[in-house]
């Protein structure tokens, strides 16, 4: 009996313990787990970066170590923060759930660094909660959890010269003002680049070779990616449409064609699109189609505007185009239906013909995307499939009504 009192006794002791333990372990996610920084040669760069985050509510203290602290690559590990703010081993930093830890590091090995493959270990342990207040009688037990990230990379004195270039793009300036080249490169080698731009510009059929553009988009350091721009006058240039031919051979771009106008002085401010347009999925040969264009004025003006549609079937177009007869005045800010004309199809000799509707709004010195839309054309006997049925449902309607009068006049 005694045994079984004191068992209870230690049982209960045990479970008030535990109840009143309060135990703080404060998890950390580091991603990536690794981070290599490939070849790189003596006095050379690059670069990566890796997050620390926490599902805690409350700001946690994290301190950053190194578990190689004779490993040589240490000497050549800088890190900063987003702000550009120096971090060193054994600096304290503070996150929490909204605020991620997002650190900058490269590599750098310096000019006598022998060549050979390095690594090394940066990672972070939670201290304590920065809200160190406690609970009087409670008893708190803290435990430090960490993480940590391996660090490698090769030097190498074997030049590597690449790079990777995307979201190209080219405006549409006024006459007189810059037309402006913008394109992200990535320097994907392992020495300083300064990538060259040749541009070519033609007529908007490329029949005619107007100017040729020379030019470096500025020093990018290995593993950068950087927005780039390049500007060239475009007071030469008549007001028009051009085809701009781009060539950035060391990022393996050659002869890509882009497109952009020369815009009348004053015409920058005006824009606008079509938002819809108005076609019957299925019509009907020989019933003349009125086609609706529904055009929107972003721009601060008012404009006069005017809907040419072009109309192919089987991939030729039907001459003439339709087109509005006069061009009607749209305020700035709103929007407004333009009539381009009427289409009458043909009657066509097969189940349907496919026919596209391509539409665009000339308003004021611009001109819209264009805006396409199929549509089919099928026979007029089709349209008329449908009275058989309605006949057959009228006289059965009929029928049963004369029966019902002849059932009430019986009785």
């Amino acid at each position: 009996m005694n045994i079984k009192k004191y068992s209870l006794i230690i049982i209960l002791t045990m479970f008030i313990i535990l109840t009143t333990l309060t135990v703080t372990s404060l998890d950390i996610a580091l991603t990536p787990g690794s981070l290599n920084f490939g070849t790189v040669l003596r006095d050379g760069f690059s670069q990566g970066s890796f997050k620390f985050s926490t599902y805690s509510e409350k700001p946690i203290t994290v301190m950053l170590y190194n578990s190689q602290p004779n490993s040589l690559m240490n000497s050549w590990i800088y890190m900063h923060s987003v702000n550009g703010s120096d971090i060193k081993i054994g600096d304290k930093i503070q996150l929490d759930k909204n605020h991620p830890l997002i650190i900058f590091i490269t590599f750098e090995p310096a000019n006598d660094a022998p060549n050979g493959d390095y690594d090394t270990t940066i990672g972070a342990t939670v201290e304590v909660s920065a809200d160190t207040s406690e609970n009087v009688g409670e008893t708190v037990a803290k435990i430090k959890t960490g993480i940590s990230i391996r660090l490698s990379g090769s030097i190498n004195d074997v030049e590597s010269i690449s790079c990777s270039a995307t979201n190209l793009i080219i405006n549409s300036p006024e006459n007189g003002e810059s037309v402006i080249f913008n394109t992200r490169i990535k320097n994907t080698g392992n020495i300083i680049l300064n990538p060259r731009l040749e541009i070519e510009i033609w007529d908007k059929d490329k029949t005619r070779l107007i100017k040729k553009i020379d030019g470096n988009l500025g020093m990018i350091k290995p593993t950068i990616n950087a927005e780039t721009q390049y500007e060239f006058d475009s007071s030469n240039l008549p007001p028009n449409e051009y085809v701009a031919s781009v060539s950035l051979k060391q990022c393996n771009v050659e002869n890509k064609l882009m497109s952009f106008r020369v815009l009348e002085i004053g015409t920058k401010n005006l824009d606008g699109r079509i938002k819809s347009l108005d076609i019957p999925s299925i019509v009907y040969g020989f019933k003349p189609l009125i086609i609706r264009v529904t055009f929107e004025n972003f721009g601060s003006q008012s404009v006069a505007s005017q809907a040419i549609c072009h109309i192919y079937k089987d991939n030729i177009e039907i001459v003439p185009p339709p087109v509005s007869e006069k061009s009607i005045i749209v305020k700035a800010k709103e929007s407004a239906e333009l009539d381009s004309g009427y289409f009458t199809p043909v009657q066509t000799k097969n189940d349907e013909d496919r026919y596209v509707a391509k539409c665009y709004v000339h308003y004021g010195n611009k001109q819209t995307d264009e805006y396409s839309k199929v549509f089919f054309v099928k026979k007029e006997a089709e349209k008329k499939s449908n009275n058989p049925a309605i006949l057959i449902v009228g006289m059965v309607l009929l029928i049963l009504i004369l029966i019902g009068v002849i059932i009430k006049r019986n009785k």
